[in-house]
């Protein structure tokens, strides 16, 4: 998926910033810090249109990107991977289903 290749350097940006936002930061906080860090001001271009989520859970980022009317998640990605880790199925909920502890445990 053609999204895939931005959502990789879009964790990476996130996955610097989880570190020194506070842990109940969510998605623009998140994102506009991931934005200012990398330097990049194109870096949420390509997601633009999409409802994209972000959020910290045990001292990693979570990236949520759903379809345009916000009703169907698409990929799923924590950051302590390097591929975005889940391509929803048509019809799955816009709701976070990664169980962040086992995917950044799996060497």
């Amino acid at each position: 998926m053609e999204l895939d290749n931005y959502m990789i350097p879009l964790a990476k940006a996130v996955d610097v910033v989880v570190d020194e936002l506070p842990p109940d930061a969510k998605d623009q906080e998140i994102f506009s810090a991931a934005v200012v860090r990398s330097g990049d001001p194109g870096l949420l271009k390509p997601f633009n249109g999409y409802v994209l989520k972000a959020r910290i859970e045990d001292g990693f980022g979570i990236i949520l990107l759903c379809s345009k009317d916000g009703k169907e998640g698409i990929i799923e990605d924590v950051t302590c991977t390097t591929r975005p880790d889940t391509h929803r199925p048509s019809g799955s909920p816009c709701n976070y289903l990664l169980d962040v502890k086992r995917v950044c445990s799996t060497p």
